[in-house]
């Protein structure tokens, strides 16, 4: 039996659930503070087919990088399923991980690369057959098929994230499928990450590079300010010749 497991940034990435759904049992993961529009997030996920909520949060979280992201993200999978690749003494989990990464393509693969499986991204729907995962992917204006065994990670495309949640469908969600969208509460401990080491990624984040420095010219009064406009052509007069 594949189980699969959401990994949900914000609410576009409904769609990650219900891709996720149609594939096995689905757990969702979130990073997020508690409160705000996570609540119903949650709420739509439930609602979605997701059997299991998992919200981590640290503080640290916020000022990481992608990297740092994916490094909570891949703990917290591991923490759920274990160790997903085969060994002498034990299978390949069958699980299949599924995000949306908000179309930047970044954080996908680096939980693809932690984990030591496979991805595949531009994602726009996915099936089980025969116990393999055959998943349908975008290029250009076709759309190819490609077929693997999980475990695997599937990068959902922006264009498959944008299919919001109809009005009608949104209304039907009621407090009571609110009130069971309550979420396991992780820590980095949990998941055997320090604040630290997710802070440590915070000097990684891009910075703008520095422009050049202009040093300010000083005058004494307005004449020699006017004399240097007349020395630089600014100002009629005597000016540069040439």
């Amino acid at each position: 039996m594949i189980r699969s497991v959401a990994l949900l940034g914000a609410s576009g990435d409904l769609a990650v659930v219900r891709l996720a759904a149609g594939l096995g049992e689905t757990t969702v993961v979130t990073l997020a503070p508690p409160g705000g529009a996570v609540d119903d997030l949650l709420a739509s996920a439930r609602a979605a087919g997701a059997a299991r909520l998992v919200r981590l949060w640290d503080e640290a979280v916020e000022s990481t990088d992608y990297l740092g992201v994916a490094f909570a993200l891949a703990g917290t999978v591991r923490a759920l399923i274990g160790d997903l690749t085969a060994s002498p003494t034990a299978p390949a989990q069958p699980v299949v991980i599924v995000c949306g990464d908000g179309g930047r393509g970044a954080v996908g693969p680096a939980v693809a690369e932690r984990l030591g499986v496979p991805h595949l991204g531009e994602v726009v729907g996915a099936q089980v057959i025969e116990s393999r995962v055959v998943a349908r992917r975008r290029s250009g204006t076709m759309v190819r098929m490609y077929g693997g065994a999980p475990p695997l990670v599937l990068c959902v495309a922006p264009v498959a994230l944008a299919r919001a949640a109809a009005p009608s469908e949104a209304a039907a969600w009621t407090s009571a499928a609110k009130d069971s969208a309550e979420a396991e509460v992780w820590t980095l401990d949990r998941i055997g990450l320090t604040s630290a080491e997710l802070a440590y990624r915070k000097r990684f984040r891009p910075q703008p590079a520095p422009g050049p420095v202009a040093t300010p010219l000083r005058f004494a009064n307005a004449r020699e300010l006017v004399a240097r406009l007349r020395s630089d052509g600014v100002l009629p007069g005597q000016g540069k010749s040439g």
